[in-house]
């Protein structure tokens, strides 16, 4: 009895531990880790699925010259390869390619013009840390507006000229507002009109004279191999620099030197006394005007309304014009639609006659309706308008936008990116899109 029963309650337990239903193993959990990179260069693949506890792998390829900078995920790269730290929950790994860092400098010469010498012209550079191409490099002169100053190479249009294997050169007003003389014919040092600068400075010679040296091989102004290339020279200018773009590009010292332009804020005045800015109106009475001392020099002519207008010779260029301006509806916040208005009357006369240019062109398209209309920019709602020439040969190309910023203040901010990729054929402001 005794055995029997041994054998029956063994046998009970193993019949029973048979019948109980065994835990099964549970597959590991899996997460997503994704990836971006910006334009420079590549990261791949683009997202992988992995088992939580583990590690993986992504490749880095960045653009030649650039400079990976790889973050997420707790990893590390070791040449190409960027591994993750352990993976417990959904992450992402982000890399930035950069341009190898340039090299600064500053530049100091003597010029004269209109008779007056200029001691220790100054301006800042930097020089993009990719390699000089072939042709020469690129170079962005930056003009500050008043009261501004170059003690920076201004570093939102460095960042974008950097990636053109470009120059930024920043020159330096004079005076007690460190200024521009930027009204055409108010350069006559015997000119008691223009008080600021101080009376006779030159910008022009000053600024064709930093495009002379900087494409002279001869004359390393910004460092030996920085030799610039003459057909890539554009101005962006700010206030009263977008004053002085707009004579740099009318100028005959320097405007067939200068490949586009982008005034920020402002407009080509012929000289003091008489501005030519708007168009006679009922409420914008043509002004009389009494003293014509500056009158008559290299810009300006008394036009069909009495209006002080600069001569049509200005417009002949070598090649077709490329002009991108922006423009707030006003200095202070606005509620009013941005448009074109009498404000910007004599530009837009004035831009015409350089989308006509003198090669026998048609004349340009009117601007009275814009390419877009209220788009969001920067925060802000912008229109943009377009002399277009409606010749089909490359002489008549001309390329010349306005974009009117509601509120944007006086010197809307925020398209460095856009002037800068604009100079170089990477942005279209007809469709305010990148190529």
């Amino acid at each position: 009895m005794k055995s029997f029963a041994h054998i029956t309650l063994a046998g009970f337990l193993t019949l029973t531990l048979f019948a109980c239903p065994q835990p099964q193993p549970q597959p590991p959990a899996t997460v997503t880790v994704s990836a971006a990179s910006n334009a420079y260069g590549t990261i791949s693949p683009s997202s992988r699925v992995v088992k939580s506890g583990e590690t993986t792998t992504f490749t880095i390829t960045p653009n030649a010259q650039y400079l990976p900078t790889v973050t997420g995920c707790g990893g590390s790269l070791s040449g190409n390869t960027y591994t993750t730290g352990t993976i417990t929950a959904a992450c992402s790994v982000n890399a930035t390619f950069n341009v190898p860092a340039g090299t600064t400098g500053n530049t100091s010469f003597d010029v004269t013009g209109n008779g007056v010498q200029q001691v220790g012209r100054t301006s800042k550079y930097k020089v993009s840390g990719l390699s000089a191409p072939a042709a020469g490099r690129p170079l962005v002169i930056y003009l500050h507006g008043d009261g501004g100053n170059n003690i920076n190479v201004p570093s939102a249009y460095s960042e974008w000229s950097d990636h053109q294997a470009a120059v930024i050169v920043a020159p330096q007003g004079l005076g007690g507002t460190a200024t521009w003389n930027f009204r055409m014919d108010g350069r006559n040092p015997n000119s008691t009109l223009d008080v600021k600068p101080p009376l006779g400075i030159d910008d022009v010679a000053f600024i064709k004279e930093i495009i002379t040296r900087g494409t002279n091989a001869m004359i390393p102004l910004f460092g030996a191999g920085n030799v610039i290339d003459p057909t890539k020279v554009f101005v962006v200018g700010e206030s009263r620099g977008a004053g002085m773009a707009y004579v740099l590009y009318a100028h005959p010292d320097t405007k067939n030197l200068i490949t586009a332009i982008a005034p920020i804020s402002g407009t080509f005045f012929c000289s003091t006394l008489r501005p030519g800015r708007g168009i006679p109106s009922p409420t914008n009475p043509v002004p009389v005007y009494v003293l014509s001392q500056d009158s008559d020099e290299v810009c300006g002519e008394d036009g069909t309304f009495g209006y002080f207008t600069p001569k049509s010779n200005l417009y002949v260029r070598t090649n077709p014009p490329r002009i991108f301006d922006v423009h707030a509806t006003d200095d202070f916040p606005s509620t009013a639609a941005p448009a074109l208005d009498d404000e910007f009357g004599n530009l837009i006369l004035m831009t015409k006659q350089w989308a006509k240019t003198s090669n026998n062109c048609l004349e340009p398209l009117p601007s009275a309706n814009p390419v877009f209309a209220n788009a969001t920019i920067n925060g802000k709602t912008v229109s943009a308008y377009r002399q277009r020439n409606t010749g089909n040969t490359a002489a008549c190309a001309a390329d010349v936008t306005f974009f009117i910023v509601q509120g944007g203040g006086h010197v809307p901010g925020g398209y460095a990116e856009r002037v800068v990729k604009w100079f170089f054929g990477q942005y279209n402001t007809a469709t305010n899109t990148f190529n």
